[in-house]
């Protein structure tokens, strides 16, 4: 109890069942999980198989690279002896692709799992014509789609799917992806859209009250519009700064441009 007042979170998520009461049991196995060694979230991924069903998609880590998450999706009836989708001199197959770009020794026989990465989410999202639209294609490697559905279960709408071996993997220390989507992605999201209700209500009331200046914000793109409506104390890297540098240094340019060509200013 010592331990934990030292502590000030910056938020607490709870757990909620389906009668809307605070869920102990499961906050209690998320504890658990999370206090897994790495050896023991290693072992848990390299438990599934083929004939074994991964019943939930897990949050899980290469091992070259614990900063990247996956949400692996289930193991395929394929292994790292296919062949790799974008085809290079001295790669072939997927073995070959984790040896020589990721310095990873795998059996040829592993077992790749379907995963998605939930690159950037929901950064990667931009509002265009009041919806939301991916603004990055799928990542390398990327076979098609329908190949995906085939191998295991539906794909979520909007993220890079990726093959992964099996002796990559390593669980996250917090593996249920919702948890993610929950207490990251979803705050991030209902701010997106606040922000583009803010951006909307000004421009209604510029509109109503300032009928040219209204006029003009509703010509903006969008994204710009928002950017210019950031103020910088959000600690958001796209605020107004950015088009106020923009403007400063322009302005500055010209002048300094202006005083060298013209002798009557010197």
């Amino acid at each position: 109890e010592e331990k934990h007042l030292e502590v000030l979170p910056l938020y607490v998520v709870g757990l909620l069942n389906g009668l809307g009461k605070i869920d102990w049991t499961y906050m209690q196995e998320i504890l658990t999980e999370f206090a897994r060694s790495s050896e023991e979230r290693t072992r848990v991924a390299r438990s599934y198989s083929t004939t074994t069903e991964m019943k939930t998609p897990r949050l899980c880590q290469p091992i070259y690279n614990c900063n990247t998450k996956y949400i692996v999706l289930g193991p395929t009836k394929k292994d790292c002896r296919e062949k790799f989708p974008d085809q290079e001199d001295e790669i072939d197959t997927f073995h070959d692709y984790f040896k020589i770009k990721k310095d990873v020794e795998i059996p040829g026989d592993d077992i790749l799992f379907v995963a998605q990465r939930p690159f950037g989410m929901p950064a990667r999202y931009v509002e265009l014509d009041n919806k939301f639209e991916c603004s990055q294609t799928i990542s390398k490697p990327k076979p098609n789609e329908t190949e995906f559905q085939e191998d295991c279960c539906e794909l979520l709408s909007g993220l890079p799917a990726v093959y992964l071996p099996q002796h990559v993997c390593q669980e996250s220390e917090m593996a249920d992806p919702s948890l993610l989507l929950m207490s990251v992605a979803l705050p991030q999201i209902l701010y997106i859209i606040e922000r583009k209700m803010v951006a909307d209500a000004f421009i209604s009331h510029c509109k109503a009250n300032f009928p040219c200046l209204g006029s003009f914000l509703k010509k903006i793109p969008a994204s710009e519009l928002h950017v210019g409506m950031t103020a910088k104390a959000t600690n958001i890297t796209n605020n107004y700064d950015k088009y106020e540098w923009l403007g400063d240094g322009v302005l500055k340019l010209l002048q300094t441009d202006t005083l060298l060509n013209t002798p009557e200013l010197r």
